[in-house]
């Protein structure tokens, strides 16, 4: 017995160990493996009580997300309804080859954890973590994918495993990953979301850079609170532990000096996305010129920065939440598309470093040299301010025809109430038709996205048939909603080509056989006539001049062009 006692001591002492020496790999520029990392998630969830890991949906890898959740007292429970708690969710190794945040949440759960083992948990939070979101590619290990980054050693791969950027997938949500994110999203509702990254482009003296999601996008008072308290904390608290904080380096010309904006992180960002159910949101972006240490350590900085502020302003995070999502029911219109304010900015003192374009030694071009030795402050216009382009008031209903599959699921997914439709009935709708947009060339994510888009509206009787869906407006989602369902919202669902079914036009007519009728429908309306006669010397060709009858006849196809979500005022 007594043997029997003592292996299993000796055994949990060498788990503990083993664990203990996983928060030290990036010290020596060592990132550990998705199957590390969760075993590390696992000892913790087994170590402590108040801690729970969560195996909440698939990857397009074949494992699972998992999420670790740390409760705010010291008796793990079950909490049915997350609406009362603030809830910080953190996402880690969206991309993979960044996995910063991976060693720094590992930490900061450990450490959490054990010092509130030994003294009374000062948590009033909900902290959640996902440990690595990117399963796929966070497999897909090497030593060169990130050509500009120092270390670490190994790391995984920016696409996943269908070779997808997660980090773009949060509307049309291409992979299973998306949908389980949704899940986890919908099901902790967080007040605060982080997302950890690592960054490209310029070289300069800051470890960490910070992007808000633009506070223009959000609701006023996440806005003002955003903007004027919580960000100023931000950029004092990391300055006061000497790791000196900028904005995203989002330059508007080659270098900083020129000045920078911020970043547009729209709703297929993880950031974008969280905006749209009134959750401020972040990104941290390490410098990818500091060493992995140095990067991990600045993460831990900021992120601890984050959590700080948050477990001592919880209810005022809460309830600024809480009433951004009641004003919401009620708001009446919502933007939608958004362009840089260059009108708008502040003076900003940006910590670069000296440099000079220099011949290259393999072109005939010159090439941009950073002198990383010869620190330089320059003097900048530092652009936050965006101003919306494109508004839309909501109507009281959308109605979706049942064999919309794909968007209803993504709609059912993100916990968008439905009412499906009895029995066929007649009702005044009002309908959008493409009246012009314009489409990538190549292939952006998977998709040959659609922009520019230009519409027209229409009233008009539609019968609804069995099975099609109401959605009623009036809800915490009608930002989400709108920001899918108007055709030419930034990151609509008929960007991402989810109507493309519409554009294409089904029947023609041979002009040998419709000229007669062509005839025949001019002199039986006067007023088309009229319009013809005016433009027939602006058509190409016959087959123009005969198209332009035909369209404006009741022979063309209603149902070209029509968009297929209705509107209900």
């Amino acid at each position: 017995m007594k043997k029997s006692l003592l292996l299993l001591f000796v055994l949990y002492s060498f788990i503990a160990s083993t664990q203990e020496e996983i928060l030290e790999l990036y010290k020596k520029g060592e990132t550990p493996t998705y199957d590390q990392t969760i075993e590390f998630y696992k000892y913790l969830a087994d170590e402590y009580s108040n801690a729970k890991l969560v195996e909440v949906g698939q990857s397009d890898y074949g494992k699972p997300i998992y999420v670790f959740l740390i409760y705010p007292n010291t008796k793990r429970y079950e909490i049915k309804d997350l609406s009362k708690e603030t809830v910080i969710l953190i996402n880690n190794a969206i991309h993979p080859g960044e996995p910063c945040g991976v060693d720094a949440c590992m930490s900061i759960a450990y450490n959490t954890l054990f010092e509130g083992k030994y003294a009374k948990s000062k948590y009033n939070c909900v902290l959640a973590i996902i440990p690595i979101y990117n399963v796929g590619g966070s497999h897909n290990r090497g030593a060169y994918s990130r050509a500009n980054q120092v270390g670490p050693k190994e790391h995984g791969f920016r696409g996943n495993a269908r070779n997808l950027d997660l980090n773009r997938d949060f509307i049309k949500a291409d992979s299973k990953n998306a949908f389980t994110f949704m899940k986890i999203f919908q099901w902790l509702k967080p007040s605060l979301f982080i997302d950890t990254h690592t960054s490209n482009g310029a070289d300069y003296q800051y470890t960490m850079t910070l992007i808000t999601s633009q506070p223009d996008k959000m609701h006023p008072l996440l806005k003002e609170y955003t903007r004027n308290t919580l960000n100023p904390y931000i950029y004092k608290r990391m300055a006061e532990k000497e790791d000196t904080l900028t904005p995203y380096v989002n330059s508007v010309g080659r270098t900083p000096d020129t000045g920078i904006m911020d970043y547009l992180e729209t709703p297929r960002y993880s950031t974008g996305y969280a905006t749209l159910f009134n959750c401020i949101s972040f990104v941290t972006e390490a410098h990818m010129l500091k060493t992995y240490q140095e990067r991990v350590e600045s993460t831990k900085n900021i992120l601890y920065t984050l959590l700080s502020y948050a477990e001592a302003h919880h209810e005022e995070i809460k309830k600024l939440k809480d009433q951004a999502d009641t004003d919401t029911k009620t708001k009446n219109s919502f933007d939608l598309q958004w362009e840089l304010d260059t009108t708008n900015y502040q003076d900003f003192v940006f910590r670069g470093f000296e440099y000079e374009l220099i011949p290259s030694e393999l072109t005939k071009e010159k090439r941009l040299k950073y002198y990383s030795d010869q620190p330089k402050n320059y003097n900048i216009k530092y652009y936050d301010h965006y101003k919306s382009t494109l508004n839309k008031v909501k109507p009281k209903y959308y109605l979706i025809p049942g064999q919309w599959e794909e968007v209803i699921y993504r709609l059912k997914v993100n916990e968008i109430e439905m009412q499906t439709i009895q029995k066929d009935t007649s009702i005044q709708v009002q309908g959008y038709y493409i009246d012009d947009y314009q489409t990538l060339n190549q292939p952006y994510e998977g998709h040959y996205m659609h922009h520019d888009i230009k519409v027209s509206s229409n009233q008009f009787s539609y019968e609804a048939k069995k099975g099609d869906l109401l959605i009623p407006t009036g809800t915490v989602n009608d930002y989400f909603l709108m920001s899918v369902l108007e055709p030419d919202a930034v990151d609509s669902y008929f960007v991402w080509n989810f109507f493309d079914e519409i554009l294409g036009r089904k029947e023609y007519f041979s002009p040998y056989v419709f000229e007669e009728k062509a005839i025949e429908i001019l002199e039986r309306n006067p007023k088309l006539k009229k319009e013809y006669e005016s433009k027939v010397n602006d058509f190409k060709n016959r087959w123009e001049a005969l198209d332009y009858i035909y369209r404006n006849s009741e022979m063309y196809e209603r149902t070209h062009n029509l968009y297929p979500v209705l509107r209900i005022e």
